[in-house]
């Protein structure tokens, strides 16, 4: 942030003297993790934003915590985000706490990773300690089918690829931090994609209703004939609304309103989609979920998941493996129950009309969370639909 001139002098000022009271050299940390306990034990635990800009970009960093405590808080910051940049400490290599991270990125559909391996300062910038786990961190994200990613030796306390490339680092050829952030390529939208509208709620304005909520992918005219799922009824669009303006069109990441021909009654949870090509009532599905709470979840056990804006009751029919996520290997196959902080690959059966997607197909249909009285107990990605064994 002090090579990008994005720090105010100021800002400056009381991360150094928070950092003199701590009796602790001047960081990141000081500026990022606000509660007293996190400034004492050097340890994140809520998620955190501070803005930083470039020649190219303006960027909101947000902060998550490592430690496997507080990985709700990290799911919540990933949630928000439109890439990752994981930090990796030289001297300790590929940790748990890395390739559970690696997976919330897959989960959360961050299409780009990069991985600043820091404090090779610490190490004299030998080459071979870096490369060690640049392979290691190669095989995890090939394993996790992670396709786009940076691995790049930093440090940040001498600025060495961080801002520009480091004389000390003459045997790595790839870009700085800041300049591989600055290549991303952010995603511009799903246009190209069949509509996919999960209305949020539906408003009475003026005598008609309106659906309200976010495209998910694809675009929307006014006059298209669309499906309204699960009901499967045909319908076209009558009008689109958007405060303050008057639209014939609009596409993915645009919050809009929208009212349909013949008078349809619409609820939470519908999906407005084209004909044609159009997701069906699922019979089950297979999943890959990660687990968060100290209660396990049993085979056979009614959970209620949320996708999109649909909340459905649904059974854990099987849970075909239980995985280690601190080393990614299978534990057990044919579980009767998954624990806290373990991965399972499940096959479920919806009680309820549940429209999804794999992930492959969409991420806003594909992926989706468990909940009871509102409060998180997992997250999951869908891979395979249909009879699954």
């Amino acid at each position: 942030m002090i090579a990008t001139n994005s720090l105010s002098k100021d800002k400056l000022k009381e991360a150094k003297k928070i950092a003199k009271e701590l009796d602790q050299e001047a960081c990141l940390a000081f500026l990022v993790d606000q509660l007293q306990e996190e400034r004492e034990n050097l340890q994140t635990i809520d998620t955190t934003q501070i803005f930083l800009r470039t020649k190219s970009r303006n960027y909101a960093l947000i902060d998550n915590p490592g430690h496997i405590e507080f990985i709700k808080n990290m799911m919540t910051g990933a949630s928000g985000a439109d890439a990752a940049v994981l930090v990796a400490d030289v001297s300790r290599g590929v940790e748990a706490q890395t390739r559970r991270h690696a997976y919330v990125t897959k989960i959360f559909g961050l299409e780009t990773l990069i991985v600043a391996v820091n404090k090779m300062d610490l190490v004299n910038y030998e080459a071979g300690r870096f490369q060690a786990i640049e392979k290691q961190l190669t095989e995890l994200f090939h394993d996790l089918q992670i396709g786009s990613f940076c691995i790049i030796p930093v440090s940040a306390r001498e600025d060495a690829n961080i801002s520009r490339n480091s004389s000390r680092t003459k045997w790595y050829k790839g870009p700085a931090l800041i300049e591989a952030m600055d290549a991303i390529r952010l995603k511009r939208g799903l246009a190209h994609c069949p509509l996919r509208f999960p209305v949020q709620d539906v408003y009475r304005i003026n005598n008609e209703s309106v659906a309200v909520g976010k495209i998910a992918e694809g675009l929307v005219k006014k006059g298209q004939e669309v499906l309204v799922l699960p009901s499967g009824r045909r319908t076209r669009v009558g009008s689109i609304k958007v405060f303050g303006q008057r639209r014939t069109k609009a596409g993915s990441g645009e919050s809009i309103g929208l009212t349909l021909a013949h008078g349809l009654d619409l609820k939470r949870g519908d999906i407005i989609a084209s004909r044609g090509s159009h997701p069906c009532p699922m019979k089950n599905f297979t999943a890959d979920v990660f687990w968060l709470t100290g209660r396990p979840l049993q085979a056979g056990a009614s959970v209620t998941i949320c996708c999109t804006t649909q909340k459905v009751r649904c059974v854990i029919e099987k849970i075909k493996k239980r995985i280690d996520t601190a080393t990614l290997r299978t534990i057990e196959e044919d579980a009767t129950e998954l624990n806290q902080n373990e991965l399972g690959n499940l096959k479920i059966r919806p009680i309820e009309p549940l429209i999804a997607e794999t992930f492959h197909a969409s991420e806003e249909l594909g992926r989706f969370v468990v909940e009871e009285r509102d409060q998180l107990l997992g997250a999951g990605i869908i891979t395979d639909i249909g009879n699954a064994a």
